[in-house]
């Protein structure tokens, strides 16, 4: 596995977890400045910064053509997280969705 590669996964793990931890820090919260007191934010923000960073390394060692839709994995690790962690439901529209996602990614790091 090329190096970019592992770097755009993680980056794409670290948003997702990052999405979920924030969603958890704001749930039940009457206004953004009760939410900041919460460290769950804090530390999704810090993930999200490091995906960031993670993201950008990847991206000035591979194409961009190939790692940015590549980072769209994210999408499916708040999925998964959002269903084992918040117990959220998934239409099949979703499940569509999701395996349209998964076979356009395994497509493009092909190239």
């Amino acid at each position: 596995m090329v190096f970019w590669l592992l770097l755009t996964l993680i980056a794409a793990v670290c948003y997702g977890s990052s999405i979920i931890l924030q969603k958890i820090a704001l749930t039940g919260k009457k206004n953004l400045l009760e939410a900041v007191k919460n460290p769950l934010l804090l530390v999704g923000a810090s993930l999200m910064l490091t995906g960031g960073a993670l993201f950008l390394k990847a991206l000035s060692m591979g194409e961009v053509s190939v790692v940015s839709p590549l980072l769209n994995l994210n999408v499916i690790v708040t999925w998964a997280f959002g269903k084992v962690v918040l117990g959220e439901k998934c239409e099949r529209i979703e499940w569509l969705g999701l395996a349209l996602l998964l076979s356009g990614s395994f497509l493009l790091s092909m190239v």
